[in-house]
């Protein structure tokens, strides 16, 4: 079983962010966009709730979690337009995968690598 703190440790490293920095107050771009990718993956790879999610970075509110999942759906969305903002989302996502292949015996290592963004 993943937890919300494993998510958070693979995505500061996949954005070679500290993670104090990806849970703080600040709302400078460069630590905003990893908290939204781990808050996104959380959401999708646990059962935890909005609010424990909101509470775990930081005491956020649980509409601070519903912007964040909206903001990289969005990214998503739009990545013809704007690759790099869906690229940490996409990098973080292989990563946590290989991390779980890697725990259930398939895969000995955890290669953390960029993801390929196709472009138009």
């Amino acid at each position: 079983m993943i937890t919300i703190e494993k998510i958070t440790e693979i995505v500061a490293k996949t954005a070679n962010t500290p993670i104090e920095q990806i849970l703080g107050k600040s709302r400078k771009r460069e630590f905003v966009q990893p908290r939204f990718v781990a808050m996104k993956l959380a959401k999708e790879f646990t059962k935890d709730s909005l609010v424990k999610i909101g509470n775990y970075f930081g005491g956020r509110d649980h509409t601070t979690t519903i912007h964040a999942i909206q903001t990289i759906n969005d990214y998503i969305d739009i990545r013809a337009n704007q690759p790099m903002e869906s690229e940490l989302y996409f990098t973080a996502k292989d990563n946590l995968h290989k991390y779980l292949l890697a725990n259930n015996g398939i895969s000995q290592s955890v290669i953390f690598t960029p993801h390929q963004v196709p472009t138009c």
